[in-house]
């Protein structure tokens, strides 16, 4: 058997615990760009606005003909 002493590894030890400590630093920060990244990417949910503006985009869009649209605006206004 082989005995090197007390000093075999010298100070190696803290390269390593260094090095451990820079590799799951890198795994966390990596974990939250990951999660900014991701929650970026989620786009916001946009207010469908006011029933008049909702009725002009189903008019645009084709879904409503005029006559429906002009029986509609006028129950929404109450005139």
């Amino acid at each position: 058997m082989h005995y090197y002493g007390p000093g075999y590894f010298g100070g190696w030890w803290i390269v390593m615990m260094i090095g451990m400590v820079v590799f799951w630093g890198l795994i966390i920060a990596g974990l939250v760009l990951l999660i900014r990244y991701l929650a970026a990417q989620t786009p916001a949910r946009a207010v469908p606005g006011t029933p008049v503006d909702i009725l002009n985009r189903r008019l645009a869009a084709g879904e409503i003909s005029t006559e429906e649209y002009e029986n509609l605006r006028r129950k929404i206004e109450g005139t």
